[in-house]
């Protein structure tokens, strides 16, 4: 089918563009007798049946219609057989040798009858020796080399040998009456098996000579690596004792550092024994301070409780007194006893009451740091029988609420007078609970240094057992491959030798 459309592209060209076309072709490209019979065709009658498709006959009358002198189709096609016919030359080259070119001529007379015969005679010495040289200078590859320094002799040895067989098959016409044909072809192809056997040998031998001296390259090779690898070994035997040592040093020191902390580990843990247990002493008075002010407390928030429930129109009331009833007059000596009052009677009562912050006077009394004079004065007050809130808030409730906290700030005095060892004994234990911790941390810093610096020796004694181990494996690989490199030289050393006479 590619002959086909490559014999369509040649018709095409020398009929629509009136091109002239030479068409060359020989026997050796006969793949099917089918060539032949296009070729026929096409020496008969200028065309090939249904070679063209459609759209190839509208192409054929386009563009030969402005030639023609007739618009009719088959004109057109007949006018443009003839442009084919005219314009397209066929040049078929064949060997006369053997009985398929016989064959050939009777299956398709055309070769014949439409053809021009051209026979070449064969050719002279001179000719023979001519086209050999070309053909040898033409030579690529390894064998260019070799035939460029006797290629005079190679030339006159192929002639000799073509019309040698030449004068022997005439002698062999002659006396048996059978003909042997030797051709240019026979001779050209002599030159071609000759040039291919001396490219297939070259190449073999330079394929012998690649491998001999890779061989050559790689014992050197391994001789040089050898010569590295005992380098290597001599050089690294020192370091690997040098790492050998300092990993024996340093784990002395670890341990030794190791004992250290031990000893500073046992002092910290005895401090911490001690902290623990002053802690313990210290939570122990804490505790027992706060039970008794939780006895005292709610009574004291309490009283703060009523003292807020009363207003100024309260104060008013009892002011008005000009002789106060005698409950009123007890419980207001009471108060003013406790916020400092010199003189205990109403007219002083009064002025205090007439002061715009006496409740806040009372509701900031400072219950920590009473006078302990005026809580003896007032126990003439707090072991009255009537000074009670029951009794007082039957003639006054603004009173009660004032009683309450008479007899609440009292009840402070006292819990907080029996808690004063307490306080002072928790005071001492905080005092001497810092300072324990203060020595226990140092202590505790001292033991991180240590620590750390146990951890540092670690760590670098680890990078050297690395390094000691990295460098036993360096030392065991090269050992390996030295043996190794020792068992190829021990092998090959008699190929050696040979391998470099070869070369």
């Amino acid at each position: 089918q590619q002959f086909r459309e490559d014999l369509k592209g040649l018709l095409l060209e020398a009929g629509c563009s009136g091109s002239p076309v030479v068409f060359l072709f020989a026997d050796t490209q006969i793949v099917s007798e089918q060539f032949l019979e296009d070729i026929n065709n096409v020496l008969n009658v200028g065309d090939v049946p249904n070679i063209y498709q459609n759209e190839d006959y509208e192409r054929i009358i386009n563009s030969t219609r402005e030639r023609c002198s007739s618009d009719n189709r088959r004109s057109i096609i007949r006018y443009y057989i003839q442009l084919v016919r005219d314009n397209l030359h066929v040049i078929f080259c064949v060997s006369p040798i053997g009985d398929q070119f016989r064959n050939r001529l009777r299956m398709f007379p055309s070769l014949v009858n439409c053809m021009t015969i051209d026979w070449y005679t064969k050719w002279p010495s001179l000719a023979l020796k001519q086209v050999a040289k070309r053909l040898f200078q033409k030579a690529s590859g390894g064998c260019k080399e070799t035939i460029s320094q006797s290629e005079e002799k190679l030339a006159d040895m192929c002639v000799t040998m073509h019309t040698t067989i030449e004068e022997r098959s005439e002698e062999m016409w002659n006396s048996l009456r059978r003909r042997n044909f030797t051709t240019p072809t026979s001779y050209l192809s002599l030159i071609a098996s000759y040039l291919t056997m001396l490219e297939e040998s070259t190449n073999d031998t330079n394929n012998q000579l690649d491998r001999f001296q890779s061989g050559l390259d790689k014992l050197a090779t391994t001789s040089e690596m050898v010569k590295k690898l005992k380098k290597e070994l001599q050089e690294m035997q020192p370091k690997l004792e040098k790492a050998s040592r300092e990993a024996e040093l340093q784990g002395k020191e670890i341990s030794k550092g190791k004992e250290e902390a031990g000893k500073v580990k046992e002092v910290v843990e005895v401090e911490e024994t001690k902290c623990q247990a002053i802690m313990g002493e210290a939570e122990q008075i804490r505790a027992e301070c706060q039970a008794g002010l939780d006895k005292a407390m709610p009574v004291f928030y309490q009283a703060q409780e009523a003292l807020k429930t009363l207003e100024k129109k309260d104060i008013d009331q009892i002011k008005s007194y000009a002789k106060p009833p005698e409950a009123v007059e007890k419980t207001m000596s009471a108060v003013i006893l406790l916020l400092g009052a010199s003189k205990l009677d109403w007219s002083t009562a009064k002025q205090f009451m007439t002061d715009t912050r006496f409740f806040k006077k009372l509701e900031e009394f400072d219950k920590d740091n009473i006078d302990s004079k005026a809580i003896k004065k007032l126990q003439v007050f707090i072991k009255d029988p009537g000074f009670t809130p029951e009794s007082i808030g039957q003639s006054s409730n603004a009173c009660k609420s004032m009683c309450m906290w008479a007899r609440a700030i009292d009840n402070y005095y006292w819990v907080t007078k029996d808690l004063g060892p307490k306080k002072e004994a928790l005071a001492a234990a905080q005092t001497k609970l810092e300072q324990a911790k203060s020595e226990l941390e140092v202590k505790q810093n001292a033991l991180n240094e240590v620590n750390q610096k146990v951890a540092k020796l670690e760590s670098d004694a680890e990078a050297t057992i690395q390094k000691k181990e990295s460098l036993e494996h360096q030392k065991r690989d090269a050992i390996a491959k030295l043996d190794r490199a020792d068992q190829l030289l021990g092998g090959l050393a008699g190929e050696a030798g040979r391998w470099k006479e070869n070369v």
